[in-house]
This record gives C-alpha cells, sequence and structure tokens, in this order.
C-alpha cells in the first residue's frame, strides 16, 4: 500500500507522529512523500533519511538533545539550536533534500513579507531549524535573504505539496481542536490564537483520506518531555484503530473521498 504523509506541528507531542510513522511500518504502508511543518517537518526529514521512529523518539529523549538547545542571550530568539552538536546529525544524518529515501517537503514562512515557503531541496539543515524557529522562543533563520520562521504560524498542516501524488493522503495532526472552557483574560487570548491558527487547517481535513488525532493529545504540553513515550503508544494505538475501523467511535478519522487504495 503506497502513501503519502502529512505531520503537523505540535512540539513535544511530534512523539505521537512517531507513534503514527511507527504503525504504518508493522502495518506494511510505504510512504512515498512527506509534508511537515515545525516539528513535523524535523521528524518527516529524519524519516526521509533512513531514522526510524523509534531511533528519533530515543533521541529527543536524551539528554545530548536537551543540551543542543543553547540559550541565546536574547538576540533575535531566546534560543537556538546548537548546529555543530553530534546529536543533530544523528537525527538528520542526510544533509541534502536531493539525497533523501523519500521525497520531502517543508514549511516554513518568510517574516519580511508574510509568505509561506516550501522547500524541498537544498540542505535539510537549514529547512529543519527554519521550520522549528518559533519565535520569540527559537531565532529566525537567515537564508537566500529571506528570515524564515516556523511554518506553523500560517500553515501547521501542509497537505499541498502531497496532492500532486494522486496517492491517498494521511494526515497525523498533534494539534487537534477540542472542546473546552476557557479561564481567565490571558486563557481566553491564548484560546482565541489558537483557534485563528488552526482555522486552515480544518478546511483541510476533507482532503485527507485518513485523518489520525486524538482528543486525548490535549493532556499533554507543547513544551514537557516527561511523557514522549506515552505519545508514541497513542500515535501507535490511533493508526492502527484508524486502519482497522476508520468509523470507531472516539478516534477521530477523514471524511474519505475514496477508499485507501492498495498498490
Amino acid at each position: 500500500m503506497h502513501v503519502t504523509l502529512c505531520l503537523s506541528g505540535g512540539a513535544a507531542r511530534g512523539a505521537f507522529h512517531l507513534g503514527v510513522l511507527q504503525a504504518l511500518d508493522t502495518l506494511n504502508v510505504t510512504v512515498k512523500a512527506l509534508s511537515g511543518s515545525s516539528i513535523g517537518a524535523v521528524i518527516a526529514l529524519s524519516y526521509a533519511s533512513g531514522v526510524s521512529p523509534k531511533e528519533q523518539l530515543a533521541l529527543f529523549k536524551s539528554a545530548a538533545f536537551k543540551r543542543s538547545i543553547r540559550f541565546n542571550y536574547f538576540k533575535k530568539g531566546i534560543f537556538r539550536i546548537d548546529t555543530s552538536a553530534p546529536i543533530v546529525n544523528e537525527l538528520l544524518p542526510v544533509t541534502s533534500f536531493e539525497a533523501l529515501n523519500i521525497p520531502t517537503y517543508v514549511t516554513t514562512v518568510d517574516l519580511r513579507d508574510g509568505v509561506l515557503h516550501t522547500l524541498n531541496s537544498g540542505d535539510t539543515h537549514v529547512a529543519a531549524l527554519a521550520s522549528t524557529a518559533l519565535v520569540p522562543l527559537f531565532r529566525p533563520v537567515l537564508h537566500q535573504q529571506m528570515l524564515l520562521a516556523d511554518g506553523g504560524f500560517l500553515n501547521n498542516f501542509p497537505l499541498q505539496p502531497l496532492q500532486t501524488y494522486q496517492l491517498p493522503i494521511i494526515g497525523s495532526n498533534a494539534m487537534p481542536v477540542t472542546p473546552r472552557q476557557p479561564q481567565g483574560i490571558r486563557d481566553i487570548f491564548k484560546r482565541a490564537l489558537f483557534l485563528l491558527s488552526q482555522s486552515a487547517v480544518i478546511d483541510k481535513l476533507q482532503t485527507c483520506n485518513y485523518y489520525i488525532t486524538s482528543p486525548k493529545l490535549a493532556r499533554y504540553p507543547l513544551f514537557r518531555r516527561n511523557a514522549l513515550d506515552e505519545l508514541f503508544a497513542l500515535g501507535y494505538t490511533c493508526t492502527h484503530k484508524i486502519f482497522s475501523n476508520p468509523a470507531q467511535e472516539g478516534i477521530e478519522h477523514s471524511r474519505r473521498k475514496k477508499p485507501l487504495e492498495q498498490s
């Protein structure tokens, strides 16, 4: 079975995507193209480089990964990724898009003019840094006279590059909109910003042949790494449930235009 796969942003919740990929591997589903934003872009690039989901999980959990995030003294961002750290090459061993095992598309935004850019050629490390540059936490990346930042600001679910493949699209969303009552003015403001950022995602769900997410994701903070194993297991379980019974209660799924095709 051949498919394409879109991975959303979601910071530490990206471990959910790793569980999805692990399940697809066990189901003998071959991913022919990947598209991602923010942490979804990093995971896509790593998987396309030949790093397995379980290997990625171990790297994200490691002390070496935590040490690669350095204080940036508020120079255009509070933190930066130390690109000289060995773990960066372990996570992204293939440094050129052209050498990847699977065609991969990375979404980022130019802060200068607000234009979205899809990167699919050149340096994979630059693309990963750009798509995860969640300002003001991380500094933006100057690349080809563009000032690139996290693509999730404008497109956290970048399906468009996959539509040219004429293959079923699986979407994995680590940032689903789940009903809740915001408390206090700060929480209301944060909720409004979240809904604004996710409005474009909702419109794209019809494009997915399979949509994998879970309302349980809302329980996990975006920037805590103490539940990566749980998130991995959740992604794995949800994917198996989707493929065994797409209409199962409690698991969100796509409103499919056509069934997933065998190939």
